[in-house]
């Protein structure tokens, strides 16, 4: 679904559908990991699959016997999870490794807001597509947009496509961020401004960075912006937040005005999948709800920074998609072992 917001003094998401070209599917738990595997992936990929499946089965007959023995476990099992991959060594294949380029914050984020819309289908694919918008962009993405206009992005952008969004829906997203940046100052203005002292999430400032990316005449309904109000779990507009939020050795970020702990896990069919097994959530449906569901679970682990795992836990099924595997130092310890 899409969102347009014609008001930002309210915080409404005025909605019209859209529907993406691709169906939707279901990843039920009984579903074997393996299974999601395509045969054409190299065999590499697969055997990383098996892996995770073999392993994570007991933990769910765990969470609905004994709930606060998993919470223990899988505490520390997270945060050795977490230290072993919060290493940027780790990090290719993902549009995150765009990000490291810029150490001007306003630009990284400009940077960041591209690079998680385009974050869907093969990771192949969007790396191939950021990296096209951003040599057209030159070295300064802020630049561009303010000396910019609608008009000039649909030239330049001409022929553009990635799986179901094409030129108009990027020069949409373009123009959307120049209005933004010429009323906030910066993304980061824009998601704050939205935001009080009493929200438990940031879903408030999401809405109204939203509602501004989408508050111009010419604005219709395109897959790069995603409205919460319609129940989208909004997993490319989280993943921006938790690139821009967080500051690690992988998470480069560089906005100090958002709290870590009001973040929500981007929850895409991997973490989906790992989070049903955990005991972290039953609901059927990979929507908002189910990522503040999740969310809720990691922050009994980690309340002032509950996305930490959320890197290390997506990790295998990103590499067998791009058909490479990488080995962590340490073995072959798996958070999901009982």
């Amino acid at each position: 679904m899409g969102c347009i917001a014609n008001s930002q003094q309210n915080g409404q998401c005025h909605t019209a559908s859209w529907t993406p070209a691709h169906r939707s599917r279901r990843y039920p738990s009984t579903q074997p990991w393996a299974s999601s595997i395509r045969a054409s992936e190299p065999k590499a990929g697969y055997r990383a699959a098996r892996r995770i499946e073999m392993n994570v089965r007991p933990c769910r007959a765990i969470a609905m016997a004994e709930p606060h023995i998993l919470q223990d476990n899988l505490g520390q099992r997270l945060e050795s999870l977490y230290h072993k991959y919060d290493r940027r060594d780790f990090v290719h294949p993902d549009p995150l490794e765009f990000l490291y380029e810029y150490d001007c914050v306003p630009e990284r984020e400009v940077v960041g807001l591209i690079a998680s819309s385009l974050a869907f289908g093969r990771v192949a694919q969007i790396l191939n597509s950021v990296r096209k918008v951003l040599s057209v962009m030159g070295p300064s993405p802020t630049e561009y947009l303010n000396r910019g206009s609608l008009g000039v992005f649909r030239k330049e952008f001409a022929g553009f496509v990635h799986r179901y969004a094409d030129a108009e829906a990027l020069s949409l997203l373009l123009e959307g961020a120049r209005l933004t940046l010429r009323r906030y100052g910066t993304l980061e203005r824009a998601v704050a401004a939205g935001m009080g002292p009493q929200d438990e999430s940031i879903v408030p400032g999401m809405r109204n960075l939203v509602g501004s990316l989408s508050d111009f005449p010419e604005f219709r309904p395109h897959p790069l912006v995603t409205c919460p109000s319609m129940g989208s779990a909004c997993k490319r507009h989280n993943l921006f937040f938790r690139w821009m939020v967080r500051h690690d050795n992988v998470d480069p970020g560089g906005w100090d005005t958002i709290s870590p702990a009001l973040l929500i896990v981007p929850l895409d069919t991997h973490l989906y999948r790992v989070s049903r097994e955990l005991g972290l959530t039953e609901r059927n449906q990979a929507d908002l709800k189910c990522a503040l569901e999740i969310t809720r679970g990691f922050g009994r682990i980690a309340p002032q920074d509950p996305v930490r795992f959320d890197f290390a836990l997506t990790r295998p099924g990103i590499w067998a998609s791009f058909g490479t595997v990488h080995d962590a130092p340490g073995g072959d310890e798996d958070v999901r072992q009982p």
